[in-house]
């Protein structure tokens, strides 16, 4: 049954299952002839499977071999890093691989060393089934029925609660963003600065707010915003106490600190970004003196800039430094309605090409980096959703290491960056969908706003198709 779905769930699909092929690296040539062998090889077994020997004792070792092969290529990959798209069940299930499809193939290769027990002198299904009575028949039936009808509701439930979840998601960030939410704690860290020094969070809080700003070493908009953040820590006077948190070496942070001067700590493999669950840099999180978040999170430059001056504003005005005095709720860099601008990108195939002809009615402009951090954290959720919501992937990266991550739709070149700073994007990921030359919604940047806004584009291209 195994074979026989999967092969069928193949043949639907055949660019998908040739586009699956090539990404697990194979040579070129090869492609084309092991993507249409493979379903035809899988129900040779699965009907060998169902007959006597020695017929059955062939199907039992092609489907050995066919799922060792399988597994060896998944190891491979694994190994070197890449998780292309199994496609194993064609467009029924999508989704990289990881060790959990190892193991799953690894269950399956058990099955298929039973299926060779008494090589020899194995009957064919029917055969083994006619010695069976009716009631044993039946009771054998009603008994898969029942398992079959729970692997269904198992499933629906599933479904449902993955569904329920992203839903408290959306009602949590949406609580935060209005100030109904109750002010959370922020995590505590300890850090080196430049020098070594160790620095921890207590020791900042005070009777001041404290700006905490992410940045990289390797972020080109944050060299804009450093600065502003050399000229707020070096001010004695300043109402607002300001953090630096950068990634690198810290010779690589020397360079740019002795270009901007601000002070600056190291975090050694994002993990303090990842306990503020940063979507981006530049990011700023305000706290106020009792440790407390008292506002969203400000990604971008200017978004960062506005919140740093709207709380000094707020401090040095003489009221009392409440949390929802702070709360930020602001416009986002590119909202629905304005126009995509006219600007040329580089293209795999047609090369430069105007980014109007790219982008067809219902897109999304996808901005990713295989680099990022935060990009790969949500991998494995967009790639199920980049047919259905039109994804045209803007990214820097080599082609080959975007189809390792299974992003298998069109790919422009961002020349100069000029089609981020036309639109503001401030990092890796985001997205906007585009329809009729114009944005078709706000910029969504961060992990849970990109997977929201492809989501909604999937929904949407399935109700037209169903319309049509």
């Amino acid at each position: 049954m195994v074979f026989v779905i999967s092969a069928v769930a193949k043949l639907r699909d055949r660019t998908g299952s040739r586009d699956a092929v090539r990404a697990f690296g194979l040579p070129h040539a090869l492609v084309g002839p092991i993507a249409a062998g493979l379903p035809i090889f899988e129900l040779v077994c699965a009907a060998l499977l169902v007959t006597a020997d020695p017929a059955a004792t062939l199907g039992g070792a092609g489907s050995l071999l066919l799922l060792a092969a399988f597994t060896v290529a998944m190891v491979v990959n694994l190994a070197q890093g890449r998780r292309p798209d199994c496609h194993c069940f064609g467009s029924m299930r999508g989704g990289a691989i990881g060790w959990n499809t190892v193991g799953r193939n690894a269950g399956l290769l058990a099955l298929a060393g039973l299926s060779l027990g008494g090589a020899g002198a194995a009957g064919s299904v029917p055969a083994e089934l006619a010695d069976y009575s009716g009631e044993q028949l039946l009771t054998g039936g009603l008994v898969a029925l029942a398992g079959g009808v729970v692997a269904i509701l198992g499933g629906a439930l599933y479904t449902l609660m993955g569904r329920y979840g992203t839903v408290l998601l959306r009602l949590e960030a949406l609580e935060t963003a209005t100030g109904l939410a109750a002010p959370k704690p922020a995590p505590s860290f300890e850090l080196p600065d430049l020098d070594g020094a160790l620095v921890r969070s207590d020791d900042l809080l005070g009777a001041r707010p404290l700006l905490v700003v992410f940045v990289s070493h390797t972020c080109v908009l944050c060299e804009a915003l450093l600065p502003d953040l050399e000229r707020w820590q070096q001010d004695p006077e300043h109402a607002v106490q300001v953090v630096v948190i950068s990634t690198g070496s810290a010779e690589a942070n020397r360079v740019k600190a002795a270009e901007a001067g601000p002070t600056v700590l190291l975090q050694r493999d994002d993990e303090v970004a990842r306990s503020f669950e940063v979507q981006g840099t530049p990011a700023a999180f305000l706290l106020g003196a009792d440790g407390l978040f008292a506002a969203p999170a400000a990604y971008g430059v200017e978004a960062a800039r506005a919140l740093h001056d709207r709380t000094l504003r707020t401090v040095s005005s003489g009221h009392q430094h409440t949390h929802d005095q702070l709360h930020q709720i602001e416009r986002r860099p590119v909202a629905a309605g304005d126009p995509l601008p006219d600007i040329t990108v580089d293209t795999e195939s047609d090369g430069l090409v105007p980014l109007a002809d790219l982008v067809h009615d219902g897109a999304v402009l996808l901005f990713w980096r295989t680099d990022c951090g935060y990009c790969s954290v949500i991998a494995d959720q967009v790639v199920p959703l980049q047919d259905a919501a039109r994804i045209v992937v803007v990214s820097g990266s080599a082609l080959p290491e975007l189809r390792g991550q299974g992003l298998v739709g069109p790919v422009a070149r961002d020349v100069g960056g000029k089609l981020m700073e036309s639109l503001q994007v401030p990092g890796t990921p985001a997205a906007v969908r585009v329809r009729a030359g114009l944005t078709d919604s706000n910029l969504a940047v961060g992990g849970p706003a990109v997977l929201s806004l492809l989501s909604a584009g999937a929904d949407v291209a399935s109700q037209d198709t169903g319309a049509q």
